[in-house]
C-alpha cells in the first residue's frame, strides 16, 4: 500500500521554468473570441446543473428578507449630475429599479426609486504591442501585476450605432469598436455584454465604478462611506474597501503557505447602498476596491470580451437573490450534517473509529457525524477501505448508525501509478489533465483526473460509488487547486477535454471535480459535500466550504507570515456568506502546527457553535475527552493540555449548537432558496453604522455574536439600534452603542434582539440522525418538546420552524400550530428575574403570557 504523506497545501512553483515548459502554441483568435463570447459556459454533459438557469430563479426573489434593515446612509449622489456624467439617452427597467444609459461620455447609472445608488463610470480596454503577443498563450497579462508588461489603455467613450430603443449598440475608442448588449433580466437585474468583433491586440477589459466615501458627501450630510462585500473567501476581513481582491491563486511569499489563499473566488461585489456587480467570467481578474483611488472601484479582467450584470435591491442582503437566480441555488446539507461533526487527522483502525463513537456518547456529547480523513483507502482514491485497518466497514457503519452517527470520507481528484489498473486505465484513455512538465503536485506521482471528460467522470464516479455503497454519505473534498494561471508574465499551460485552459479552469475545475460527489450523495438536501475550493455556480454542488489548513492560534491573516487562525476563520466564513456560499465549517482549533491550546480551542468552539455548521478536528486531533498532552508546534506554548473543564465546556457549546437547529432552520431554508446568508456581517446588515467589524455578525435576524479572538477574552461589541438582551443574564442594552467586555471561557458574547422568538430543541438531544441505541436521544426518532425562548417586544411577531411549526406572539399571548413536536416549553425572559416557563402539550396551543 502506498499512501503519500499529507501536505498542507498545493505547492506553487518557485521557478518560472516550471510554467514555461510545454504549451507554447499560439491561441487561434477566432477560438479565443468564441470562448469569450460564450462566457466560458461550463458544458459538461446534459445532466450537469446549469450555472445560469432561469429555473433556479426563486419565485419570491423580489421580497425583502425578514430582517432587512433600511439604510439611512444616503444615495450615491445628492443632486443632478454634472456635465461630465454624460447625457441621458435611455432607461431600462419599468419598476422601482432602473438602469439609466448616458452618452458623451458613456456611463450607466443604477437607480432605485429614481435615486442613483451606483454608477459605472467607464469601460476601458487594453492593447498589447502586437497581435502576436496578444494571442500568445504563453504570455500572462496578470490583472494584479500590471508592472510586468506594457499595454496601451483606451476608454470606450464613443457611442457608435444606436438601436431602435435609442440605446447604444456599439462603443469605440479611435479605430476600435465593440458590440454592446444591454438587457433587462429579473426585477433589479441588468445584463451587459461587451463583444468586440475583431479584438486584434485586445488583452484586458476593465470596469470603472464610483466608490463614494465619506469625504465626498456634501457638507452637513450624515452619509458614511460605502463599503463592499462578496468576492468569495477572504481571510483578512469580509469587507473590501481599500483592498485588491484577485480572482485567481498566485504566489504570495508574505504567507507561510507561499501562495495566496484564494480558495473560493466569486466575482460578485455588493455595495452597502444596495447594489451589486456580478462579472460572469472565470478568467484572471483583479477587483481594486477603492485601493488605488478611494473614489473608484476598478475591475480588471484578462479577457477579449466581457459579460456582467448590474444588480439592485432595497438592501445589500436582498442583492443575493438576483445573483442566485443567475447562478443557481446553494446546495443544502442533509439535516444530520447540521448536528455537529468530528474527525481525526488519521484513524489508526476501525477499532479507533468505534472507540471515538463510544466516547462521544459516553461523554454525553451531541454529535451527528464523523469522517475518515486520509489515509483510509488501499491507495489514493481507490475508494476501497484498507482491509488491514477497516476489516468490516458494513459492521462499522451499522454500529455508527445505531449511535446516531453518519459517516463521511476524505477524497481528492487524483490517481497514482501505485493504484495499478486504475491508473493504467485512465492513462491509456487519456483521462488526465494535460499540465506543464514539472508542475508541483500535492502528491509526488499523482495525476489530476480530467473530470470535464464525461467518460473519465463516469469512470471516477464508479470508484466513488464503492464508498457510497458501503454507507459513506458525505465527502471532504481536498485539493484541486493546482490548476493555476502563471507567475508574472509567464503563463502555465493546462488543457482540458472541454476545450478550456488554465485561464478559466483555475477555479472552474471545482464544478467538474465536485459534480460526481454531489450526484452520488443524492444532490441537494441528501448528503454532505465539504469542499475547499470553488467559484460561482459551484454553490449548487458544494454543501459546505471549509477554509483549508488554518493555524492553531489567534493570528490574523499574514501576521508574522501566518495563514491565520481564529480571526481568519471567522472572516473566511463571513466573506463567503455574502458571496452565495451560506454554509461554512472551519476546523475548530485550526489545523497547522499542532494541537491548539485549551484557550484557543474553546474560543474557536464558541464561534463554531454560533456559526452555520460545527466541525471539530485538526492535524493533532482535537477530541475534547483526550487529556493527553500534545505539542502545539509553538515555542511559547509547547504543550496543549485539555482537561475536565475543556470537556464540560465543549459539551455545553455543542449542545447549544444542536439545540439552535430549530432557530437556524428557516434561515437555512432561506439561504438555500435565495442565497441570503445564515451568518451576516454586522456592516452588511447595518451599513448605516459606518463600521465594518471583521468578526462580529448576526446569526439569523435576532442573534448578535461577537466572538473573543485573543488570549484575553476581551471583545468590543458594536450594538445596533434598538433594545437587545444578553443571552446569559437578560440584561437590557439599548443601541446604538459600543460595549467593552471580557468573556469567560464558557461563554460567548451573544445578544438577542428585543421581541425575538428563539426556538430550540430539547436540552437532552444527542443527534439529528436516526439512532437505535436506547440511550441515544435522537431528534430524528422523536422531535420531542420544543423550547421557545421569548423576549420582550412590541407588536405581533412570528417565527416558522421545523415540521411546519408556526409561532405567533403578541403582548398577551403566544399561539403555536403544527403537529411535529410532542409539546412546547415557553421560556419567558425578563431583565432582572429568572426565566419563567409555561409548558403545554402537542398540537395547536394558545398560551397566556404574563407581560412577555
Amino acid at each position: 500500500m502506498h499512501i503519500p504523506p499529507r501536505r498542507l497545501r498545493p505547492l506553487f512553483p518557485l521557478l518560472l521554468t516550471a510554467c514555461s515548459s510545454g504549451g507554447g502554441a499560439t491561441v487561434d483568435r477566432e477560438d479565443a473570441l468564441a470562448v469569450d463570447a460564450a462566457n466560458d459556459a461550463r458544458i459538461v454533459d446534459a445532466d450537469a446543473p446549469d450555472v445560469v438557469s432561469p429555473d433556479a430563479r426563486p419565485a419570491d426573489a423580489s421580497q425583502p428578507a425578514p430582517d432587512a434593515q433600511p439604510s439611512d446612509a444616503g444615495a450615491a449622489d445628492a443632486g443632478p449630475p454634472d456635465a461630465a456624467e454624460g447625457t441621458p439617452t435611455g432607461t431600462l427597467g419599468a419598476d422601482a429599479y432602473t438602469l439609466e444609459v448616458r452618452t458623451a461620455p458613456f456611463g450607466l447609472l443604477v437607480k432605485r426609486g429614481g435615486t442613483t445608488v451606483a454608477r459605472l463610470r467607464a469601460i476601458e480596454v487594453a492593447f498589447a504591442d502586437t497581435e502576436e503577443m496578444a494571442n500568445d498563450r504563453r504570455v500572462y497579462f496578470d490583472p494584479l501585476k500590471p508592472q510586468t508588461y506594457h499595454v496601451e489603455w483606451r476608454t470606450l467613450d464613443a457611442v457608435g450605432a444606436v438601436g431602435a430603443d435609442g440605446l447604444p449598440t456599439t462603443l469605440g475608442a479611435g479605430d476600435f469598436q465593440a458590440g454592446l448588449q444591454l438587457a433587462v433580466g429579473a426585477s433589479g437585474q441588468f445584463d451587459v455584454a461587451l463583444l468586440p468583433d475583431t479584438p486584434g491586440r485586445l488583452v484586458q477589459i476593465r470596469l470603472v465604478l464610483d466608490a463614494p466615501d465619506a469625504a465626498a458627501a456634501p457638507p452637513g450630510s450624515a452619509r458614511v462611506a460605502e463599503d463592499y462585500y462578496g468576492l468569495g473567501e477572504l481571510f483578512d476581513q469580509p469587507s473590501h474597501r481599500g483592498q485588491h481582491r484577485p480572482m485567481q491563486i498566485g504566489p504570495d511569499f508574505q504567507s507561510e503557505g507561499g501562495y495566496s489563499e484564494h480558495h473560493v473566488t466569486v466575482p460578485l461585489l455588493i455595495g452597502t447602498q444596495g447594489w451589486g456587480v456580478f462579472v460572469e467570467d472565470r478568467r484572471p481578474a483583479d477587483f481594486d476596491v477603492a485601493a488605488s483611488d478611494p473614489q473608484h472601484i476598478v475591475i480588471t479582467y484578462e479577457a477579449k470580451a466581457l459579460r456582467f450584470h448590474l444588480l439592485v435591491a432595497d438592501t445589500p442582503i436582498d442583492v443575493l437573490p438576483n445573483y442566485i437566480a443567475l447562478t443557481g441555488q446553494p446546495a443544502r446539507p442533509a439535516e444530520w450534517a447540521f448536528g455537529g461533526l468530528i474527525w481525526r487527522n488519521e484513524y489508526r483502525d476501525q477499532a479507533q473509529v468505534l472507540d471515538d463513537a463510544a466516547q462521544i456518547r459516553a461523554n454525553d456529547l451531541p454529535m451527528s457525524g464523523l469522517w475518515l480523513d486520509r489515509p483510509w483507502a488501499t491507495d489514493l482514491n481507490t475508494f476501497i477501505p484498507d482491509p488491514a485497518k477497516f476489516p468490516d466497514v458494513p459492521g462499522m457503519v451499522e454500529t455508527l448508525h445505531a449511535s446516531g452517527l453518519r459517516l463521511a470520507a476524505w477524497a481528492s481528484p487524483y490517481l497514482e501509478p501505485s493504484t495499478g489498473e486504475l491508473w493504467q486505465t485512465a492513462h491509456d484513455n487519456d483521462w488526465f489533465i494535460h499540465g506543464p512538465d514539472g508542475w508541483p503536485k500535492p502528491f509526488d506521482e499523482a495525476a489530476f483526473v480530467d473530470l470535464t471528460n464525461p467518460a473519465a467522470r463516469t469512470f471516477f464516479s464508479g470508484l466513488i460509488q464503492r464508498a457510497t455503497d458501503l454507507g459513506v454519505e458525505g465527502f471532504k473534498l481536498d485539493y484541486g487547486e493546482d490548476v493555476q494561471v502563471g507567475i508574472g508574465p509567464v503563463a502555465t499551460s493546462f488543457d482540458f477535454f472541454n476545450g478550456q485552459t488554465e485561464r478559466t479552469m483555475h477555479h472552474g475545475i471545482a464544478l467538474d471535480y465536485h459534480l460526481p460527489f454531489s450526484t452520488l450523495t443524492g444532490g441537494d438536501n441528501h448528503g454532505f459535500v465539504l469542499s475547499r475550493a470553488g467559484t460561482y455556480g459551484d454553490q449548487t454542488l458544494t454543501t459546505t466550504i471549509w477554509p483549508g489548513d488554518l493555524c492553531n492560534g489567534f493570528e490574523h491573516h499574514k501576521e508574522s507570515r501566518h495563514v491565520g487562525g481564529l480571526p481568519a476563520a471567522i472572516s473566511g466564513g463571513l466573506s463567503l456568506s455574502t458571496s452565495g456560499y451560506p454554509f461554512y465549517a472551519s476546523d475548530t482549533g485550526g489545523y497547522r502546527h499542532g494541537r491548539a491550546t485549551k484557550t484557543v480551542f474553546l474560543r474557536w468552539l464558541a464561534y463554531s457553535a454560533l456559526g452555520s455548521q460545527l466541525q471539530t478536528g485538526g492535524s493533532a486531533q482535537h477530541n475534547p475527552w483526550d487529556f493527553t498532552p500534545y505539542d502545539t508546534g509553538r515555542p511559547g506554548d509547547p504543550v496543549s493540555q485539555f482537561d475536565a473543564e475543556t470537556l464540560s465546556i465543549y459539551r455545553d457549546f455543542a449542545r447549544l449548537y444542536i439545540r439552535l437547529h430549530a432557530y437556524r432552520h428557516p434561515f437555512n431554508e432561506d439561504a438555500h432558496e435565495t442565497g441570503r446568508p445564515v451568518t451576516r456581517p454586522l456592516g452588511f446588515i447595518y451599513p448605516e453604522l459606518g463600521v465594518h467589524p471583521a468578526t462580529e455578525y448576526m446569526l439569523g435576524d435576532a442573534l448578535l455574536v461577537a466572538p473573543a479572538t485573543d488570549e484575553t477574552g476581551a471583545v468590543e461589541i458594536v450594538v445596533p439600534p434598538g433594545r437587545w438582551y444578553d443571552w446569559y443574564t437578560d440584561e437590557a442594552i439599548d443601541g446604538p452603542t459600543t460595549l467593552q467586555r471580557v468573556v469567560p471561557l464558557d461563554h460567548v458574547s451573544l445578544l438577542v434582539r428585543a421581541g425575538a422568538i428563539v426556538p430550540m430543541l430539547r436540552p437532552t438531544v444527542d443527534t439529528l440522525a436516526a439512532a437505535t441505541d436506547a440511550d441515544v436521544d435522537s431528534y430524528a426518532n422523536d422531535p420531542g418538546v420544543l423550547t421557545v425562548r421569548l423576549y420582550p417586544g412590541e407588536g405581533e411577531r412570528s417565527f416558522d420552524t421545523l415540521g411546519d411549526t408556526h409561532i405567533t406572539v403578541n403582548a398577551a399571548q403566544a399561539t403555536i400550530t403544527g403537529d411535529h413536536f410532542t409539546g412546547y416549553d415557553f421560556e419567558l425572559h425578563q431583565p432582572g428575574q429568572a426565566p419563567t416557563h409555561v409548558v403545554v402539550g402537542a398540537g395547536a396551543q394558545t398560551v397566556d403570557l404574563a407581560t412577555p
